[in-house]
């Protein structure tokens, strides 16, 4: 696999869900209340738990699928297991409908909607992502962005509506268009192959994907322990406010996030300490870089979302934690799962989450107010890198790795507080690209013969 091709392809399509992020990160909140947009916001928390509801099957497949070629895997296993995934997930669809139906729950009632496509959605993405097949997961992506965003903006800017929970409809709705044609194409592919699955087979594949799972939720969870603290223990506005900052965190994610796709099948062949130590840098000061967009952010809710200027703080807090949160989601845990450490992964999540809630149990006892939580997170984000730097044997410690994001920390956390947004964010540039130069100049060599290679290389095609 070609990973500079892999990563760019993941960043075009995640260049794309920014867009969509940006539309729908702010126009929803225009439109809908501050109650309201925080129970979008609540049932967008609880949603993000559904994974629990294949038991594992799904993360078994990556892990039993990681390093693979998709042309190499059996199809008749292959389509077994599809199959067994959706009468699976019917079942559980239709006990939850019951419940629902008994308790007269409306969001227990999007969730046994939202099982099958979601659950289809990730199936596809997760053998695909494994496999190193990143044309078809992009595909898979696009779509569901394009949904996701035309419905959103129907429900915004044309009708202005201000009933969240059709907002809350619009991720079960993205999905299943989403995932329609895919899922016709593979059924008629494999219309004339054979299904078989074993019960060994299914067993194997929980019994693995059990403890990622359970790690993926933990993780979930654990990036999730600040927003239950200030939903359980503060008001409304403050969770309003609290959810609005990670929204605006999670844009940026998505670009992000398109290292963290591609590294799993790439560590399997590129392991050595070298190689690591080097992505470990170049992590990290992605993640310096990726925090400057708070600047503009701030800027777009000073002038066109001043209700939620009161969230700039916590904005300022979640986007000093890039340099951590990269270095966690796109290294430490993709070496985890590659180096096939599901156990000793489980445990070291847990551990984590436990840390967090001692973190946010102090921030809340002593201080009592959102940013304090906020604050909370990043020294468990801190605490993770430290403990996994020592513990993953691939991995290199250096002091100059922690001069450097503490560094790079706190200028941000000062800067991010001057009246000036603008001043704040040319310092900050200085600052970043002075320190790099000094502690990570080889991470500003490599991108410049990069870039000069891509320059030239597009030059040769036009000619």
């Amino acid at each position: 696999m070609n990973i500079k091709k892999a990563i760019l392809k993941v960043f075009t399509v995640n260049f794309f869900q920014l867009i969509s992020s940006l539309v729908v990160g702010f126009c929803v909140p225009m439109i809908l209340s501050i109650e309201a947009y925080a129970g979008l916001k609540t049932y967008t928390l609880l949603i993000s738990y559904i994974g629990l509801f294949h038991f594992g099957f799904i993360d078994g497949l990556f892990i039993k699928y990681g390093g693979n070629h998709y042309e190499d895997i059996d199809k008749s296993i292959l389509k077994g297991e599809h199959i067994f995934l959706i009468i699976l997930e019917v079942i559980v669809s239709a006990v939850l409908f019951i419940v629902s139906l008994l308790f007269k729950s409306i969001i227990v009632f999007l969730f046994a909607v939202s099982i099958l496509p979601v659950m289809l959605s990730n199936f596809f993405r997760s053998i695909f992502q494994a496999t190193g097949e990143f044309n078809k997961y992009s595909k898979i992506v696009y779509k569901y962005t394009i949904f996701y965003m035309i419905l959103n903006i129907i429900l915004a800017l044309i009708f202005k509506s201000k009933n969240y929970m059709l907002y809350c409809l619009t991720t079960f709705w993205a999905n299943l268009l989403s995932i329609f044609v895919i899922e016709i194409k593979f059924l008629y592919k494999y219309r004339k192959i054979q299904a078989y699955i074993s019960k060994e087979d299914i067993t194997n594949s929980v019994k693995v994907g059990f403890f990622i799972l359970l790690g993926n939720l933990v993780v979930i969870g654990l990036f999730g322990i600040d927003k239950w603290f200030v939903k359980l223990f503060l008001d409304t506005n403050d969770f309003a406010y609290y959810s609005f900052a990670v929204s605006m965190l999670n844009i940026i994610n998505t670009l992000v996030n398109a290292i963290s796709i591609t590294f799993y099948n790439y560590l399997f062949e590129n392991n050595s300490k070298n190689k690591i130590n080097k992505l470990k840098k170049f992590l990290i000061a992605l993640g310096g870089f990726a925090s400057l967009a708070y600047f503009p952010l701030a800027i777009i809710v000073n002038t066109f979302i001043k209700k939620y200027i009161p969230s700039l703080n916590i904005i300022a807090v979640t986007f000093a934690s890039f340099p951590y949160m990269i270095l966690i989601n796109a290294l430490y845990v993709n070496l985890y799962k590659a180096n096939k450490n599901e156990r000793k992964y489980l445990k070291v999540v847990i551990g984590i989450l436990l840390i967090s809630i001692f973190y946010n149990t102090i921030a809340l006892l002593i201080f009592h107010n959102t940013f304090a939580i906020a604050i909370a997170t990043i020294f468990t984000l801190l605490t993770w890198v430290i403990y996994s730097t020592k513990d993953l044997k691939n991995v290199t410690e250096s002091k100059s790795m922690y001069i450097y994001m503490f560094t790079l920390t706190i200028s941000f956390l000062i800067l991010t507080h001057i009246n000036n947004t603008v001043l704040g964010g040319c310092i900050y540039i200085v600052i970043y690209f002075l320190l790099t130069y000094i502690i990570n100049k080889d991470v500003l060599i490599q991108i410049k013969n990069e870039s000069s290679k891509f320059l030239k290389r597009k030059i040769r095609e036009l000619e």
